[in-house]
């Protein structure tokens, strides 16, 4: 179910794309990890992503005058340059399209657009001729030729690789991953997998990683998963970290910002600054710098920016970084000898209905009293981008469940495992009562499933709409946009009386989970190990972006519920089956949603958002 193998071997690579502040100095240069912002120092020039906007915009480093604005795919993700014979070339890797683009850096005129497979996110080059992309949920490091626009490995990787960066001597390839800390090495002369290890134990939402050092350390900002506590509370729940890796040994140091800095969240990109022997981490929810000395682990600085910075880039002499603020589409100018931000340059303006915005703003943003005390949590901790952070959590007062995927919500209320919000307007009480955050609403909220608390302001309205705007992407396992064989096969058997699935996961939501009637509780998995009160019928929609299923996470794939966690035919009857029909099955469930539903399903269902 993870794609096609290895391809093609014996490449003879010679030299890799280091991603750092110059392209052929051997002096210690500025290095950073790869993100929506790129910088030619060269040219005097700064490039950078508008995601929701679709489009890659250059800027005059020396005054922030915008230069070219191109259009490009969706949901641009990361950028960087190319060298030796590529060097005037800017990569733009797209995960809403599946392209990578190619753009002159000085022009913005497309050179090329290349379908690599869906969803990409990092990417490295190799030499001047190939290109290494990571497949978010497909789990594969795609290889490109570039020349011939064929491509010429797939290699099967850990679960969801974000970010790629090159290093050890020339022929390593560093892979982060998103949900578990893990790094993968592979050997860009054979394009095989040398080696994968934990690099940091309980790491979560790995989004870049900065190789330094000439290959010998990798930086790794992360969030830390505090799971396992017997009872969750706001302070211990979630850290801020840096883990920073020797190659050689394995062995990590990390780097708690919570207790290092003053309180700050979701720590998402970084820089360092071999002279000034400095760590810069880029903290998204906080909206802010953390300026950590390499030496002593000590603070330096602390630097306010704009809201949710995603990228850094430095210049050679380490007298100012850029840092780009995704929401409010800038870039801070930050000077690294008095400390502070002498310029924000606007790059963009906001392509979001306001309400939508306002709501994206909530959810990601830890920076404000009225949805959490000291910065420690916030809705996409939890649900990064609307996704579940794959971990499960014992919150007071219920059993331990792993957190759900908010996207689809609108047409599966009621919300959670355990049915407590029959409308996102009730996340008012969750607010108050866990994050310790004043609250959106001028007055308290009702109780959960109680009277309605929509229209107690026009905050938790734009937080509410923004939850409910949330979609899942066509699966990626689709063929030519439509069922594999084996998938079809998988859907006839999920919808027959025989196997049963469809009974408790009805198309088009795939879940019988709805607000007119009931049943939509299941009691299942028993004999349990875990104590079970009836849970809400989660929706299948969206499955492979899961890294665990099930109510408790105990399960990875579907095939598991199928035949380890399905005694007694309770979850289906699925027991019976031969391996060609579990691997059918699999195949189907995998594939959802490959279709959008009908205007008149929404009516059918009862539902009015």
């Amino acid at each position: 179910m993870r794609g096609p193998a290895l391809l093609a071997l014996g490449l003879g690579i010679c030299s890799l794309a280091c991603g750092v502040g110059s392209r052929s100095s051997k002096q210690e240069v500025p290095v950073w990890s790869q993100s929506l912002l790129a910088f030619d120092e060269d040219e005097d020039l700064l490039f950078v992503a508008h995601r929701d906007a679709a489009r890659v915009v250059g800027l005059e480093a020396a005054t922030g005058r915008k230069v070219w604005e191109t259009a490009v795919g969706r949901w641009p993700q990361y950028l960087d340059l190319g060298s030796g014979d590529r060097h005037n070339e800017l990569l733009v890797s797209c995960s809403g399209s599946g392209e990578v683009w190619r753009l002159e850096a000085r022009s913005g005129r497309v050179l090329d657009r290349l379908a690599v497979g869906p969803d990409p996110r990092g990417f490295a080059l190799v030499g001047d001729r190939y290109l290494a992309v990571a497949l978010y949920s497909l789990h594969q490091l795609a290889v490109w030729d570039l020349s011939s626009r064929r491509q010429v490995a797939a290699l099967d990787v850990p679960w969801f690789p974000t970010a790629v960066r090159a290093g050890g001597g020339e022929v390593s390839l560093y892979i982060g991953h998103f949900y578990d800390g893990k790094v993968t090495v592979v050997d860009s002369r054979t394009w095989k997998v040398k080696t994968a290890f934990q690099a940091t134990a309980d790491a979560n939402q790995v989004s870049a990683l900065a190789v330094a050092d000439r290959g010998r350390t990798l930086y790794i900002p992360h969030i830390v998963d505090n799971t396992e506590q017997p009872e969750i509370h706001l302070a211990n729940t979630i850290f801020p970290v840096v883990s920073v890796v020797d190659v050689a040994t394995r062995v990590t140091k990390r780097l708690n910002l919570a207790f290092i800095d003053t309180p700050v969240n979701g720590p998402e990109a970084l820089a360092v600054l071999p002279k000034r022997a400095l760590i810069i981490s880029v903290n998204s929810r906080s909206d802010d710098l953390s300026l950590v000395d390499r030496t002593t682990s000590l603070a330096v600085g602390h630097i306010e920016v704009g809201r949710f910075p995603l990228g850094i880039v430095a210049e050679r002499d380490e007298q100012r970084v850029f840092v780009a603020n995704a929401f409010e589409h800038t870039i801070s100018v930050i000077d690294l000898v008095t400390l502070k931000e002498t310029g924000r340059w606007r790059y963009g303006q906001e392509v979001l209905p306001p309400n939508l915005a306002r709501g994206r703003d909530l959810f990601n943003n830890a920076n404000t009293v009225r949805m959490v005390l000291n910065q420690w949590i916030v809705c996409s901790n939890c649900h990064p981008g609307g996704h579940s952070d794959g971990r499960i959590w014992h919150l007071p007062g219920k059993p331990a469940l792993r957190t759900k995927d908010l996207h689809g919500l609108v047409n599966t209320l009621p919300a959670g495992w355990l049915a407590t919000q029959d409308e996102m307007q009730d996340e008012e009480v969750f607010i108050r009562k866990f994050l310790l955050g004043i609250g959106l609403s001028p007055t308290p909220p009702n109780p959960e499933l109680g009277k309605s608390n929509a229209g107690l302001s026009a905050d938790l309205e734009a937080l509410s709409a923004y939850v409910y705007s949330l979609r899942f992407e066509p699966s990626p396992y689709l063929v030519n946009g439509t069922l594999s064989a084996a998938a079809e096969r998988g859907r006839r058997l999920f919808e027959s009386p025989m196997v049963g699935c469809s009974g408790c996961h009805p198309p088009p939501f795939y879940t019988l989970s709805r607000l007119i009637d009931n049943p939509r509780f299941a009691k299942l998995l028993e004999p349990d190990p875990t104590p079970l009160p009836p849970v809400d019928v989660p929706s299948l929609l969206g499955l492979y972006m899961q890294p665990r299923l099930l109510h408790d996470g105990r399960a990875t794939r579907p095939r598991e519920i199928f035949q380890r966690w399905n005694q007694g035919n309770r979850h289906g009857h699925t027991q019976g089956l031969s391996p060609r029909d579990l691997d059918d099955l699999e195949a189907f469930v995998l594939s959802l949603p490959y279709e959008p539903p009908k205007p008149a399903v929404f009516a059918q269902a009862g539902i009015t958002h």
